[in-house]
């Protein structure tokens, strides 16, 4: 019995035993790892060689084009300074002579409008009997009230019995003017300036992709030191428009960008710290800052 006892002891051990064993080995645990990703950025120096100037310096520079292109412009601007020195009014009449004679009239001759605004002959006219003549007229004190209407003048200067024959008619309202004497300010040369630059690199921009147009990415700017500017005038001098010129050279560097991306890509796997590996490379963010030519 005691034997009994302990064989079934053991075998029930045992089978317990199995039985654990066997729930260890079919239970499973999965223990899922997301990498955190993180933004990365960079700089780079690529040296850009000309296959025609230029032996390749080393193994991070590529291929390209570098070369400097001579531009000049010349433009016209006019002045915005002015100066009021005057009033005019001005217009055309019709002179109708239905008098049997001809009627010579000479310039400042009066006519008097309806509302006794008083005009004058700009020139002389010798009116047709019968007929009729357009000429100018201008008021005697200009004002911007005189810029009246279309109306009937008479001739107070004629003998009152011809006044009814010969007399004279506006189609169209008279105009006031204002006269100005212009002059060149300092805004205005500075604006031209301003604009003679931009003109310049978009004459720069239209030659470098005339030149090199099988480069996919062209870089330019305008030297500074190379720039020469002439103005056919000053600030303050009595002038209606001055013309600009200016010339300068722009300085060119061009290149395709799958080179760029594969030395970026490369530079910037370089740079992670320990445990970090690149995931994806976003071409996009590339800007180029600035270049230097060497001479």
């Amino acid at each position: 019995n005691i034997y009994r006892k302990i064989a079934f002891s053991f075998i029930i051990l045992t089978a317990a035993l199995l039985g654990v064993i066997l729930y260890f080995s079919f239970v499973k645990v999965t223990i899922k790892i997301t990498p955190k990703a993180e933004g990365a950025a960079g700089n780079l120096i690529i040296d850009v060689y000309d296959v025609n100037k230029n032996p390749l310096l080393n193994k991070g520079a590529i291929e390209g084009a570098v070369d400097k292109i001579e531009v000049s412009e010349t433009n016209s601007y006019p002045a915005t300074g002015q100066e009021a020195v005057g009033e005019e009014v001005s217009g055309r009449v019709t002179i109708i002579n239905n008098y049997n004679k001809n009627q010579p009239l000479v310039a400042t001759t009066r006519l008097l409008s309806s509302d006794n605004k008083l005009f004058r002959l700009k020139n002389t006219v010798n009116v047709p009997a019968g007929g009729s003549i357009e000429t100018d007229v201008y008021a005697d004190k200009p004002s911007s009230d005189m810029a009246i209407a279309p109306t009937k003048f008479t001739i107070p200067g004629l003998w009152a019995g011809l006044q009814d024959q010969i007399y004279a008619e506006s189609k169209e309202p008279m105009s006031y003017n204002s006269k100005v004497k212009k002059h060149i300010l300092q805004s205005d040369i500075d604006s031209a300036i301003k604009d003679m630059r931009e003109k310049l690199l978009a004459k720069a921009a239209s030659a470098v992709n005339e030149k090199y147009g099988n480069y996919k990415k062209k870089i330019y700017r305008l030297d500074e030191n190379s720039i020469t500017m002439k103005v056919d005038g000053q600030a303050d001098e009595e002038k209606d428009e001055f013309s600009a010129e200016m010339s300068g050279i722009v300085e060119t560097v061009a290149f395709n960008t799958e080179q760029v991306i594969e030395l970026s890509r490369e530079k910037l796997s370089l740079s992670l710290s320990q445990g970090k590996e690149l995931k994806e490379f976003d071409k996009r963010g590339l800007d180029f800052a600035s270049f230097g030519l060497l001479p």
